[in-house]
C-alpha cells in the first residue's frame, strides 16, 4: 500500500494543515496494524511555506501503530517545500524611534496566559537572518575566589570598562545579556542594572559595576566548574538596543515584549517585516524505524531557556544543572534506520538535527545548514556510561554536508557533535565557520579496562575528506578535529581501529595555541591520523600529554602537511614511543598555503578532494 498525500499551505490560516497530515499518517499505521501488514507511506508536500505552532510528533510511545509503517517525508521537488514556525510582524504596525533612523520599535501584546513571546532569533523579509546586537568586547579582569565559589562571599556583579558601561546606561538596558566565553565554557547572564557610581580601576581602565538578575552572579560564581576561572576572559553585552548601530540587526527585550530593529534608513516601510519563530523543535521522531526525511527546507525554531535563566554550558553544549536541551529542527530520539537527506537548515536557534539518547543506522547526507545557534548535527549523549543503553548509538554516518555560521548562539556546541559509536562516517563536509570544534567525537578523559568487543567509546571511526575552515571562533581548548575517550585497554590491543586522513583545515586567525588542529584529548586511543594538512594553526597537532590521567596511547600521527605560524606551540611534546603515541613522516614550510603546495604539490591535491559536493 502506498499514500500520497499533498498538501499546500500558503498563508498561516492553513496552519493547522500539517496536523491534519499526521493523522492521516495516523490513520494509515492504524489500519495496516489491524490488518497485519507492514506498509511504507511516502508523504509529500507541494511547494510553499508550512507553517507550524506546535511540533509535528510521530512518536511510537504516544501511538504504537507507527511501528506498522516505514514513513517517508519529502518535499515534491527539492527544497521547494518549507517547515517553518515564523510569526510576522509588519513596518506598518511598529513605531519609528525618534531621532533614529531606520529603527524602529515594535510593543509585542500578552497572549493569553499573560506572557510576552519568548524567541532569540529574527529574519528579515523571510530571507535574512538578522544579527543580535553586540557591543564591543571586555576582558573580565577579576577572577573568582575560593570564597566566592563556596559561596562564602557574594559578589555584587560584574565590572566593565566605563565607557561601554555608560553606553548602556545612557541607552535602553531591556534584555540585555552579558556574553562571556570561558576556556571551553560560555556563559549567558542578564543585565539588571549599571552603577557608575561605584567603580574600579582595572589595569589602568575605570570599570563601572553592572549587576545582574536576581542569584544569576551567584549562580555563576558558584556553578562554573571547579578548574577554570573566569579572569581574562572574552566578555560582551548582546541583545542591547543601546548598542543598536547596525543595518540588519536587532535587540528584543523580553521581559517587556519589545523589539526594536534597525534597517537602512532609506527604507519604505511597506517593505520591512520580520518574522519570529515560535517553536522550539518542527518535526519530532521517537521509537520509530525506517524514516526517511528528504529534500524538504527547515527554519525558525528558537530556544527559550536562555530568555528566563543563565545558561552556563560546556562541551557539547550541556547545560549546567539542566543537561542537553532538545531544541532543534529535527529532533529524533531512540529511531533505527533514519535518514534526513537533501534538507536545508538556516534560521535555526537550537540544533540543525539533534538525536539523543540511543540510535542504530542515523544518516545525515547532502544537507546545508546556515547560522545555526548550537550544532548542525549532534547524534548521541555526552555520557561516558557504555552500561546505561540509552548511551549507545550504533553507525552513523554524516556525509556530504555544507555547514556555514554554526554555533555562534551557544559557543560550547560543536558544528558535528558526536557522542559513544560503534561505527562512524563523517565524510566529504565542508565547514566554514564555526564558534567551538569543527567535529568533537567520543566522550571521557580516561583509560578503559574493557577489552575490544565488550563495550565502546569510539570503535571503527573513519573522519575523511572533510573540509575545515574557520573553527574555534570564540572558544578556546578545542580543534578542527577534536576525539577524546579511552576505546580499549591499551595493555592489551595497540591496533589503530579508528583513523582521521585525508582531511583539509584552515585558519584566517592563527590564534595563540588555543585553537587546536587535529586533536587527540582525554585518553584517546587507537587512532591513525594521516594525509591531512593544517593550515595558520598555532597549534596544528596535539596528542594530550599533559594531563597524566589523560595521556593518549596508540595514536600515530603522520603524513602531515602544515604551515608554521610566528607564534606556533611545539608538537614534539606529543611524540611518546613508551605509548606508542608516535608523530613522524610531517611536513612543514614557512609561510601560509601556496607556499605549503609549491613545496609539497600533494597538499593541493588534499584540499582539492576535501569537502562536500554541493552547488546552491
Amino acid at each position: 500500500m502506498g499514500i500520497q498525500i499533498n498538501q499546500y499551505v500558503c498563508t498561516q490560516t492553513a496552519k493547522n494543515d500539517l496536523a491534519s497530515i499526521r493523522e492521516e499518517i495516523l490513520a494509515a499505521a492504524r489500519e495496516a496494524k489491524e490488518a497485519g501488514r507492514h506498509d511504507k507511506l511516502i508523504v509529500e508536500l507541494d511547494g510553499g511555506f508550512h507553517y507550524l505552532t506546535e511540533p509535528f510528533v510521530l512518536s511510537k510511545t504516544q501511538n504504537p501503530e507507527l511501528d506498522a509503517v516505514d514513513i517517508t517525508l519529502r518535499a515534491k521537488n527539492p527544497r521547494a517545500a518549507t517547515i517553518q514556525s515564523w510569526a510576522h510582524v509588519f513596518g506598518k504596525d511598529m513605531t519609528p524611534v525618534e531621532g533614529k533612523p531606520g529603527v524602529y520599535a515594535y510593543q509585542f501584546p500578552k497572549n493569553e496566559d499573560g506572557k510576552y513571546p519568548l524567541f532569540h532569533e529574527l529574519m528579515y523579509n523571510g530571507y535574512q537572518v538578522m544579527k543580535r546586537t553586540e557591543s564591543p568586547s571586555w576582558i573580565n579582569r577579576i577572577p573568582l575566589t575560593p570564597e566566592e565559589r563556596r559561596g562564602e562571599v557574594k559578589r555584587d556583579g560584574l565590572y566593565v570598562p566605563v565607557e561601554i558601561a555608560k553606553t548602556l546606561a545612557e541607552g535602553e538596558i531591556g534584555s540585555t545579556e552579558i556574553l562571556m566565553c570561558v576556556e571551553w565554557e560560555f556563559a549567558i547572564l542578564h543585565v539588571a542594572s549599571v552603577d557608575l557610581d561605584t567603580t574600579k580601576e582595572l589595569g589602568g581602565i575605570r570599570h563601572a559595576l553592572v549587576k545582574l538578575w536576581e542569584g544569576e552572579i551567584d549562580y555563576f560564581c558558584e556553578k562554573t566548574i571547579s578548574i577554570l576561572n573566569i579572569g581574562d576572559r572574552v566578555t560582551m553585552f548582546r541583545n542591547s538596543p543601546a548598542f543598536l548601530t547596525e543595518d540588519y540587526s536587532y535587540a528584543y527585550d523580553y521581559k517587556n515584549g519589545v523589539l526594536t530593529i534597525k534597517v537602512p534608513a532609506d527604507t519604505p516601510v511597506p517593505q520591512i517585516a520580520v518574522e519570529y519563530p515560535t517553536t522550539e523543535t518542527l518535526i519530532e521522531i521517537e521509537g520509530l524505524e525506517n524514516v526517511t526525511i528528504e529534500d524538504l527546507a527547515f527554519t525558525g525554531v528558537t530556544s527559550k531557556f536562555v530568555c528566563e535563566k543563565p545558561y552556563l554550558a560546556g562541551q557539547a553544549n550541556t547545560t549546567r544543572g539542566v543537561g542537553r536541551l532538545r531544541h532543534a529542527a529535527i529532533l529524533a530520539e531512540n529511531t533505527r534506520n533514519m535518514t534526513v537527506r537533501g534538507c536545508s537548515f538556516t534560521g535555526i536557534g537550537g540544533n540543525g538535527v539533534q538525536s539523543v539518547n540511543n540510535s542504530v543506522n542515523f544518516t545525515v547526507k547532502d544537507c546545508i545548514f546556515k547560522d545555526v545557534g548550537m550544532c548542525g548535527v549532534t547524534v548521541g549523549n555526552p555520557s561516558y556510561n557504555w552500561d546505561e543503553p540509552k548511551n549507545r548509538t550504533y553507525s552513523t554516518r554524516i556525509i556530504n554536508n555544507y555547514f556555514e555560521h554554526i554555533g555562534y548562539d551557544f559557543p560550547a556546541a560543536p558544528c558535528i557533535y558526536i557522542g559513544m559509536v560503534d561505527h562512524l562516517e563523517i565524510l566529504h563536509n565542508t565547514i566554514k565557520g564555526c564558534a567551538y570544534s569543527g567535529m568533537s567525537v567520543g566522550w571521557g578523559w580516561s583509560t578503559v579496562p574493557y577489552e575490544l568487543g565488550e563495550k565502546f567509546n569510539v570503535r571503527d571511526a573513519e573522519i575523511a575528506y572533510n573540509h575545515i575552515e574557520n573553527f574555534m571562533d570564540m572558544l578556546r581548548d578545542g580543534g578542527a578535529i577534536y576525539v577524546l575517550g579511552g576505546n580499549v585497554n591499551p595493555k592489551t590491543t595497540a591496533r589503530r581501529f579508528n583513523c582521521m586522513h585525508d582531511n583539509y583545515a584552515i585558519l584566517e586567525k592563527s590564534g595563540k595555541g588555543e585553537k587546536y588542529g587535529y586533536y587527540c584529548d582525554g585518553s584517546s586511543s587507537n587512532w591513525d591520523v594521516s594525509h591531512s594538512v593544517m593550515v595558520n594553526c598555532a597549534r596544528p597537532l596535539f596528542s594530550q600529554h599533559t594531563v597524566h590521567h589523560a595521556f593518549t596511547n596508540h595514536n600515530h600521527i603522520h603524513d602531515i602537511y602544515f604551515t608554521k605560524t610566528p607564534n606556533m606551540v611545539s608538537y614534539e611534546p606529543s611524540h611518546a614511543p613508551y605509548r606508542d603515541t608516535l608523530l613522524y613522516d610531517l611536513h612543514f614550510v614557512e609561510g601560509g598555503l601556496d607556499e605549503l603546495i609549491e613545496a609539497f604539490p600533494v597538499a593541493k591535491e588534499i584540499k582539492d578532494a576535501a569537502g562536500c559536493t554541493l552547488l546552491f
